[in-house]
């Protein structure tokens, strides 16, 4: 078995929700990503990966890392071995932060962040709709709009990145705007990445414009996940959003997912404004932890 085999049978045995086609594409677009398994008498116990943070831009001072132990193997140190060795691939790499996502529900991974010096660095609200019973609504786009997929109009995949060029930058975060990066990777990031479906990119239009897009991302979990919705600033206010986020719930409805899952940052109160009108509840928020690699 392989060092990445090794690791994705400790993280998808520790996290339900973790891809391991997702994570291989991500590490595999960065090459000096590391992943690293430790075995207890031939069983993966425990794993770690680093790699860049691609909405930060390759210059960033930090890396993200993931760390999990099996249940059966915690409480021997092996996270703490494993953290180090993030810790000196960092250093080697000129980086100075390490940042671990971690769900708020996870009591032990918290206190075990906390006990590596570890501290909250940005806060997601999750959210979730359940789809049983569930009524769908009709998308209803405001006079003079349309809601297509790329599936269905695969010519305007250019205009969906000047979408994300102009909304990604006004997601709040502590670390100021986010990168958008050149097209070819943006695609490689987003269209390319395994489990992409085209018919899942729902397109707003005005005539020839695209005036936003939403995506969505099946989890190997059984939930599907919405993984952007961006709206061109001078398309906002009109209910551009809401319609892309009708249309969405239409189709999962249809099609007998059972739940849609979400994130916003806590400042983006418009995005948790539709949300919330649209029957989302609150789940357990999803945290990044921040923690400086030490010299």
């Amino acid at each position: 078995m392989d060092e990445f085999a090794a690791a994705a049978v400790v993280f998808t045995t520790v996290r339900p929700w973790w891809d391991p086609r997702r994570a291989a594409h991500y590490l595999g677009l960065d090459p000096d990503s590391v992943v690293r398994c430790i075995d207890v008498e031939g069983a993966p116990a425990g794993a770690m990966s680093i790699g860049r943070l691609f909405h930060h831009g390759p210059d960033d001072d930090s890396l993200f890392c993931e760390i999990g132990v099996v249940e059966g193997y915690r409480r021997r140190g092996i996270g703490r071995a494993l953290h180090a060795e993030a810790a000196a691939a960092a250093r080697v790499r000129g980086k100075r932060y390490l940042h671990i996502v971690a769900n708020e529900a996870e009591e032990a991974g918290l206190a075990f962040l906390g006990a590596l010096g570890f501290g909250e660095h940005e806060r997601a609200k999750a959210l979730g709709l359940r789809l049983d019973g569930l009524r769908a609504p009709a998308p209803n786009p405001p006079p003079g709009y349309a809601i297509t997929t790329l599936a269905e109009a695969p010519h305007l995949e250019r205009r969906v990145y000047e979408v994300d060029r102009e909304a990604v930058p006004d997601i709040p975060s502590p670390d100021g705007p986010q990168v958008v990066p050149a097209y070819e990777e943006w695609r490689a990031l987003q269209l390319e990445q395994p489990g992409f479906r085209p018919d899942l990119l729902f397109v707003a239009t005005t005539g020839d414009e695209v005036a936003g897009y939403s995506l969505l991302m099946e989890v190997p979990d059984g939930t599907v996940e919405h993984q952007m919705t961006g709206v061109l600033r001078a398309h906002r206010g009109r209910g551009v959003a809401s319609a892309l986020k009708r249309a969405v719930i239409a189709w999962a409805a249809a099609t007998g997912v059972r739940e849609l899952v979400t994130e916003n940052a806590p400042d983006n109160t418009a995005m948790r404004g539709i949300n919330r009108r649209l029957g989302y509840e609150p789940k357990p928020d999803w945290l990044v932890f921040r923690g400086e690699v030490a010299s």
